[in-house]
């Protein structure tokens, strides 16, 4: 895959595009990158413009590979509450895993730690979902 060039700072290959809870104006869309500068940047239509957040790095050390993100739901109030989360996950130069978590206002870098042997690729994010036995019954309790 070629370099993705978007603004100056904005180099690197394989952005993560992902949507975000609807609101007023639809759905939210993120991209993800790597800037030059080792920051995580976010590139998000509003539903009227374009705009750039820039996330840092966690702990100031920078990124060295691309992210990898995935928007999930996390349950609250016994599954009556759902809220939208995004998860972002990059490679530091520390050779840790860290993760960005977000609701789209609120965003807390995660340090997830090293496997045993050093990590070198791009982490992969998947979403899995299953149902936990007397969930549903508890929800309606």
């Amino acid at each position: 895959m070629g370099q993705i060039q978007m603004a100056s700072v904005v180099t690197y290959n394989s952005p993560i595009a992902i949507p975000d809870q609807p609101g007023e104006n639809g759905s939210v869309l993120y991209a993800f990158f790597r800037g030059e500068d080792g920051h995580l940047r976010r590139n998000l239509w509003s539903g009227e413009e374009w705009g750039w957040v820039d996330h840092g790095a966690p702990q100031n050390i920078p990124l060295i590979k691309a992210p990898s993100a995935l928007c999930t739901t996390q349950w609250w109030d016994r599954v009556r509450n759902a809220v939208p989360v995004i998860y972002t996950f990059v490679l530091a130069e520390d050779l840790n895993l860290y993760r960005l978590e977000g609701d789209g206002q609120q965003w807390n870098w995660v340090l997830q730690g090293q496997s045993g042997a050093p990590l070198t690729g791009k982490a992969a994010a998947v979403e899995y979902w299953r149902q936990l036995e007397g969930a549903l019954q508890d929800a309606t309790a």
